[in-house]
């Protein structure tokens, strides 16, 4: 009855639920003859963009580097296949629950040390160019390579000591 009354006014339904003993908002829609609830938050959880510290403005970005950046995320886009994406974290719980129910001995890890304090600051540039390296079919060498250029040291040196 709710999901042909939300289908045929067009509208939404707003709710309040509690996961992990949190209160929530959640947005209940229609979705192929399907309810679906989908959480949102509560207008205090939202910050103003402008209360958000270190937020970039107008941002000059070079053409290379735009189109860098671009060939990148063409040659890394896939089609989604959501079969490829596992939550890792339950799988590995659900491992330790079936062990403890078997009766085994299970050992929990211990925290990783920090790594060294290591720069946060990363050449974007850089790391762009080589994951385009990486990802890029290896195709043979076309350039040709450019004549030495000579050095005139000799007539330098020689120029030097006549004004000596």
């Amino acid at each position: 009855m709710l999901r042909k009354a939300l289908t045929e006014s067009g509208k939404i339904g707003i709710a309040k639920i509690i996961i992990r003993s949190k209160e929530q908002l959640a947005v209940v829609r229609v979705y192929k003859d399907t309810l679906l609830m989908e959480t949102i938050h509560f207008p205090d959880e939202v910050r103003n963009v402008q209360d958000v510290p270190n937020v970039p403005s107008e941002q000059l970005v070079e053409q290379k580097e735009l189109d860098t950046a671009l060939m990148l995320v063409e040659q890394l886009t896939t089609t989604f296949e959501p079969k490829k994406y596992t939550d890792e974290y339950r799988t590995a719980l659900m491992e330790l629950i079936e062990e403890k129910k078997s009766g085994k001995q299970t050992v929990t890890a211990t925290e990783k040390e920090p790594a060294a304090a290591a720069s946060n600051v990363t050449d974007l540039m850089s790391a762009l160019q080589a994951s385009l390296d990486k990802t890029k079919t290896k195709k043979p060498a076309t350039r040709k390579k450019k004549a030495p250029v000579k050095k005139k040291t000799e007539e330098k040196v020689t120029t030097a000591r006549k004004n000596a």
